[in-house]
C-alpha cells in the first residue's frame, strides 16, 4: 500500500519544507507542513453583564473557571485574559480593562481566585446592556495605545465571550451594530490559518422564551446569537442549573480551531491512522480522533487534544477521487 506520512511537531517554531506538486506515485513519500504548526496563542476577552439580576450567573459562571483553566494549562496553552462590562459611561468599567493586574495569564499568582472574583460585578451597573460597544470601545486605536497595550497578539486567537440575560442595546439597529463590529474584527485581526477567522464569539445568554420568562424584563440576545453565527462559535443557555456544559462548550470550540489537522489532500477513510506520540489513536468523537470532511481535517476530542509538545503523525491512502 502507498502511504503519504505527514508529520507535525507541535509547539515547534520556524519553517519546515513543504513539497508542492507532490506525485503520490511514489512509495513512501513524508511531507512536511510547516502551514499545521500547532499555534497555540489565545486571546480571551470576557463581557460580563452587570445590571440587576446577573449576581446568580456571575456566581455560576465563576464556579466553572477552574476545570477550564486547568485544562488550558494541561495542555500548554499561551493565553491571555481580559474582564470588562456591559456598562458603558458614568464611570462603569465597560470598554476598559477590569482590575489590577489588567491581563491574566498563566503565570498569574493566585489565577483562580483572581479570574474568579473578578467575574463577580455584581448587579450595579447599567441597565442599558451595551456589550458589543464595549468590545468595540476595546478595539478602538485612542484605547489600544493606551489602557489597551500589551493584550492583543497579531499572531493569537481573540476569543470573546459575553455573559448577559438580555440583548446588547448599543446605539443603532440590530443589523448595523453586529455588521460594524464584524467589519471592525476582520479589520483587526487577520485569519488564524488558511481558512480560519481570527476571532471567535461565544454566548451565555437567553436563546429562547422559556429563558426569557425565568428572567422577568429578560429579551433573546438575537445581537450577540448573529455574531455567534458569523464567527461559528457557541451558544448556551443561561437558565441551566450551572454552566458546566457552557464553560466546556466553548473550550472545546477554541481547541478545535487550534488543534484541526489540515491534510495535503482527500484521503481515502479506510486507510486513515492517526499517532500521537508514537500511540495509535482511535478513531472516535468521546477520546479519539474523526474527520471533517468540509474543512479536510483530523479533530482531536476529549483525552486525545495534544498538548503543544505532542508529535502527531497521520498515515493514509489518498482518495483517487478526491
Amino acid at each position: 500500500m502507498i502511504f503519504v506520512r505527514l508529520f507535525l511537531f507541535l509547539g515547534l517554531i520556524g519553517t519546515l519544507g513543504c513539497s508542492n506538486g507532490a506525485s503520490f506515485g511514489v512509495e513512501d513519500k513524508q511531507e512536511d507542513f510547516s502551514s499545521t504548526l500547532y499555534n497555540n496563542k489565545v486571546d480571551i476577552i470576557w463581557v460580563i453583564d452587570d445590571s440587576l439580576s446577573m449576581n446568580i450567573p456571575q456566581q455560576k459562571l465563576a464556579a466553572q473557571v477552574d476545570s477550564m483553566i486547568q485544562t488550558l494549562n494541561s495542555l500548554k496553552m499561551d493565553y491571555r485574559m481580559v474582564v470588562t462590562t456591559t456598562s458603558i459611561g458614568n464611570g462603569f468599567a465597560g470598554g476598559t480593562y477590569f482590575g489590577s493586574p489588567q491581563i491574566l495569564t498563566a503565570s498569574t499568582p493566585n489565577l483562580v481566585s483572581i479570574f474568579q472574583n473578578r467575574l463577580l460585578r455584581g448587579e450595579s451597573g447599567s441597565n442599558l446592556e451595551q456589550g458589543l460597544l464595549s468590545v468595540q470601545n476595546l478595539l478602538s486605536p485612542n484605547f489600544l495605545s493606551q489602557g489597551g497595550q500589551g493584550f492583543h497578539r497579531e499572531e493569537a486567537l481573540l476569543l470573546i465571550n459575553f455573559l448577559s440575560d438580555e440583548d446588547d442595546q448599543s446605539p443603532g439597529s440590530a443589523s448595523s451594530v453586529v455588521q460594524s463590529l464584524t467589519n471592525q474584527l476582520n479589520t483587526f485581526k487577520r485569519p488564524f490559518r488558511p481558512n480560519v477567522g481570527g476571532w471567535l464569539v461565544n454566548f451565555i445568554g437567553v436563546l429562547d422564551t422559556t429563558c426569557q420568562n425565568n428572567f422577568g424584563q429578560s429579551w433573546i440576545g438575537n445581537r450577540y446569537i448573529d455574531l455567534v453565527n458569523i464567527s461559528k462559535g457557541t451558544k448556551y443557555s443561561i437558565c441551566t442549573p450551572d454552566l458546566s456544559l457552557a464553560v466546556k462548550g466553548l473550550q472545546t470550540r477554541v481547541l478545535e480551531i487550534i488543534t484541526d489537522y489540515p491534510l495535503s489532500s482527500v484521503p481515502n477513510l479506510a486507510t486513515l491512522r492517526v499517532l500521537k506520540d508514537g500511540l495509535v489513536v482511535p478513531r472516535s468523537q468521546v477520546n479519539g480522533w474523526d474527520y471533517i470532511p468540509d474543512l479536510r481535517v483530523i479533530r482531536f476530542f476529549g483525552t486525545a487534544v495534544p498538548a503543544v509538545d505532542s508529535k502527531i503523525r497521520v498515515e493514509f491512502t489518498p482518495d483517487s477521487a478526491g
